[in-house]
C-alpha cells in the first residue's frame, strides 16, 4: 500500500444486516453482532491505514455518524446494492485525491490492523489488482487495485471470478493471495460456527489453529 491509497467500507444497517444467519442468531443477537463487527472492524482501520484515509458507505445514519466521529470520509448509500456502494465510495476515493482503493467488507472477525497492513504492504508496486477471495474460493473478501480502474464491481455470486476478469481487461496484473484471517465472513451459519471454533481458544494457540481450520475449511 502506497501514499494516497483509501479504503472502502461499506456498511448496512446494523439492525437489518445478517439475515442469513436468523437460523443460529436471533433479531438482537444479529444487531449485537452486527455492532460488534462494525466497531471492530472501525479500530482497525482506525489504526491502518487511518481516519483520513477510510470511507464508509452506508444507508444507515448511525454508522455514517459514528464513521464521522472516528474522523473517517462518511457517504450515504446510493440507490441499488453493495456495487453501487462500492462505486459511490471509489467516486469519493477519486475525489480526495486517492492513487489506489481497497475494499474492505465489515464482516471478517479475524481481520487485524497487523495483518492488514502486512498484506497490503507487501503488494507490488503499482499497476495490479490484488485479490484475497474467501474460504471457498468463490468470494471476494478484499480487492485492492493501483491505479484506479476499476469502478463498477462485480460482488455477489462467484465475485472473485468477475473481479479477476474485470480487473485483467482493465490492464491490471492480477496479484491472488490466500490470507487465513481474511478468509472467513460470517455470511452463513456454517461460517458462524466456523468462527465460533476458531475464537473459542488459548491466545497462544490461536495463531497456530487459525491456519489449520481455515486450510482444512477450504482455503
Amino acid at each position: 500500500m502506497k501514499r494516497g491509497d483509501f479504503c472502502i467500507l461499506p456498511v448496512r444497517s446494523l439492525v437489518d444486516g445478517k439475515s442469513r444467519l436468523s437460523a443460529v442468531l436471533g433479531p438482537t443477537e444479529r444487531a449485537r453482532l452486527n455492532n460488534r463487527l462494525f466497531q471492530q472492524m472501525l479500530d482497525c482501520l482506525e489504526a491502518y491505514p487511518g481516519p483520513a484515509a477510510t470511507i464508509v458507505v452506508s444507508g444507515s445514519a448511525d454508522v455514517l455518524d459514528r464513521a464521522r466521529r472516528r474522523g473517517m470520509i462518511a457517504v450515504a448509500d446510493p440507490p441499488g446494492g453493495l456495487n453501487e456502494a462500492v462505486a459511490a465510495g471509489t467516486l469519493a476515493a477519486r475525489a480526495h485525491g486517492a492513487h489506489g482503493v481497497f475494499v474492505l467488507p465489515v464482516d471478517l472477525p479475524l481481520v487485524t490492523a497487523a495483518a492488514l497492513r502486512s498484506l497490503l504492504t507487501q503488494a507490488p508496486a503499482d499497476q495490479i489488482c490484488l485479490l484475497v477471495p474467501d474460504r471457498h474460493g468463490v468470494g471476494t473478501n478484499l480487492i485492492y487495485q493501483s491505479p484506479i480502474r476499476l469502478m463498477a464491481y462485480e460482488f455477489g455470486e462467484d465475485s472473485f471470478a468477475r473481479h479477476r476478469a474485470a480487473a485483467q481487461a482493465a490492464g491490471l496484473t492480477v496479484v491472488v493471495r490466500r490470507e487465513p484471517r481474511f478468509a472467513i465472513d460470517l455470511d452463513v451459519p456454517a461460517d458462524y460456527e466456523l468462527w465460533r471454533q476458531l475464537t473459542d481458544t488459548a491466545p497462544r494457540e490461536a495463531g497456530r489453529r487459525l491456519g489449520e481450520k481455515v486450510e482444512t475449511h477450504g482455503v
